[in-house]
């Protein structure tokens, strides 16, 4: 069975409501499922949160 990708574009998102957005979207994620985060940047300070 195909697992569900979910495609998170975060460069449309205000920077205060980035890093809570994926965040939230990671804890939503059913087991197996997996997620797509499309940035402008480096997302190395995303790791240290």
């Amino acid at each position: 069975m195909p697992t569900k990708t979910t495609e998170l574009d975060v460069r449309v998102i205000p920077p205060r409501d980035k890093h809570p957005t994926i965040f939230r979207t990671f804890e939503n994620l059913a087991s197996g499922e997996s997620m797509v985060i499309i940035n402008d940047h480096d997302p190395s300070r995303c790791f240290t949160s």
